[in-house]
């Protein structure tokens, strides 16, 4: 029964580190920054940022980066609306009181009566007792506007970001491939710097699958990255999926399984026969490959 498991643990691995969907259909990308001028003096923040806006243009992105006021309600309705093939927003984010994810954009807004009212947008201040009040967007938001492109990749880098599916679905529901977020409150420093380590992971041809299981944790309050949607998605189409540790250790699971189950019906004499025409079989088939 052990070499059973160990054989069919080591196929599911293989499936799971080899499936692949498809990249995104637009090769534009967004980063959003809207905080840029308050972050910025955290140490590691801009140089983390830099490496996203780098990462994605080795992977062939063409990357339009806002920040600050630039990050306003018309630019994330515009990116709402469609042609990006990555989405990427740094902001703060919270939950309200019937439990719906919401985020921050650099827009602020002065007065006791916005001019501005539409579905899915509030106007809260970053603080309780600060004056200036800033755009707030709901997931209503994106399902009213929302027209993502097909197989698109959301980042939203905001404490709380992904505790619960409610923005994450209202952004799938709409046409993106795949939404990534916190799992909880997460520090400034440390959640860019594991965002450009996730953006570097997949610029060099990982899944987002393959992606999240090298990322780290946020080590002051254990938040972590979630994906919601289809996370075999990648931003780029290597041809190949899986690192070669991985294949290896599967390939050796299923060597040893096989033993196992043929030492548990077979003699050891006939076993060492079966390997020693496997190897002569492997020798004589490389030799023959050398001269075509």
């Amino acid at each position: 029964m052990l070499s059973i498991s160990i054989l069919l643990s080591s196929a599911i691995s293989y499936e799971y580190t080899t499936r692949f969907s498809g990249v995104p259909a637009s090769s534009r990308a967004a980063v959003l920054d809207p905080f840029n001028s308050r972050f910025r003096g955290v140490d590691g923040y801009q140089s983390s940022i830099d490496a996203i806006v780098k990462h994605l243009e080795s992977a062939n992105y063409t990357v339009e980066y806002y920040r600050d006021g630039e990050v306003s309600l018309d630019v994330w309705r515009k990116i709402c609306m469609g042609g990006y093939g990555v989405v990427y927003l740094n902001t703060h984010g919270y939950i309200d009181q019937d439990g719906y994810v919401y985020v921050y954009l650099g827009e602020l807004v002065r007065g006791e009566d916005p001019s501005i009212h539409e579905m899915g947008i509030s106007y809260l201040p970053l603080e309780e007792g600060v004056d200036e009040a800033y755009v707030v967007v709901f997931p209503e938001f994106i399902r009213y506007y929302g027209r993502m492109c097909e197989r698109s990749v959301i980042f939203v880098d905001a404490c709380l970001s992904a505790y619960n599916p409610t923005m994450a679905s209202a952004f799938i529901e709409v046409g993106a491939g795949c939404y990534v977020g916190w799992s909880g409150s997460v520090g400034v420093a440390v959640g860019a710097r594991i965002d450009a380590e996730f953006f570097e992971h997949l610029a060099q041809g990982d899944t987002i699958f393959t992606a999240l299981s090298k990322s780290g944790i946020d080590p002051m309050t254990t938040a972590h990255l979630i994906a919601y949607g289809d996370p075999y998605i990648a931003l780029v189409d290597t041809g190949y999926r899986g690192s070669t540790s991985i294949l290896a250790y599967i390939a050796l699971s299923l060597v040893s399984s096989i033993l196992c189950m043929m030492l548990t019906f077979r003699k050891p004499k006939f076993i060492y026969a079966k390997l020693y025409n496997i190897l002569k079989w492997v020798i004589l088939h490389r030799h023959k490959m050398r001269f075509i």
